[in-house]
């Protein structure tokens, strides 16, 4: 599969420059039936690909549910760290809080079901940039059913806290400071077991302050 794609976009390439085009102006102009022939520049070099997610975060059509599932079902393999990558930027730029609200939600509903979907894999999910940006998400989106995963993910990095005498990684603690926020944004009263783990466990300065404004915030 991976080398049809290839294949695919080896052709691309030399196809627009022919015919005068370029790729990031047709991707701005295409719409959900044109997804599968995007696919292949989100999976092959990482330049194109970041190219490709900043074009396809500009176009109007708002459905990009099937290129989520094929990023996420194919990040687990093998040397598909491009393909978590470009999943992590997609998500970030498609979905930016920096949309007008109007445009969000609208993209927000239409990819719905995908976005669910992607974000119940949290705790299976091992990149911590995208678990960062899968948490991000869940408060954006505000459904409650989801919240227990962060508390789960919390829980975990507390655990790790006190096995290491209340030091973390610094990837781990900008993780744990993003779970903190989102207890603290989305009004996560049950965070309060985990927010109470980090003050009596950290030893960063830091991450305690900010656990214990997240507590008084609740």
């Amino acid at each position: 599969m991976k080398l049809v794609y290839g294949i695919i976009v080896f052709c691309l390439l030399l196809i627009f420059p022919a015919f005068g085009l370029d790729r990031t102006e047709w991707i701005k102009k295409t719409v959900r039936e044109d997804n599968p022939m995007i696919i292949p520049f989100l999976t092959q070099d990482l330049d194109i690909a970041m190219e490709a997610v900043s074009a396809l975060s500009l176009r109007d059509d708002p459905y990009i549910g099937d290129i989520i599932d094929y990023l996420r079902a194919h990040s687990p393999q093998k040397g598909s760290r491009q393909n978590i990558a470009a999943l992590t930027r997609l998500l970030s730029v498609f979905l930016s809080r920096d949309l007008a609200q109007g445009r969000l939600a609208e993209r927000i509903k239409v990819n719905q079901s995908e976005l669910i979907s992607l974000l119940s894999t949290l705790p299976v999910t091992e990149d911590l940039d995208l678990k960062m940006e899968i948490i991000r998400l869940m408060v954006l989106i505000r459904d409650a059913e989801l919240f227990h995963l962060i508390l789960e993910e919390g829980q975990r990095l507390v655990t790790i806290l006190r096995e290491k005498s209340g030091y973390l990684s610094q990837p781990e603690e900008k993780l744990l400071y993003i779970i903190i926020r989102a207890i603290s944004d989305a009004g996560i009263n049950e965070g309060r077991t985990v927010l109470s783990g980090i003050i009596h466990a950290s030893r960063s300065i830091l991450l305690v302050d900010a656990a214990r404004k997240a507590l008084y915030s609740l």
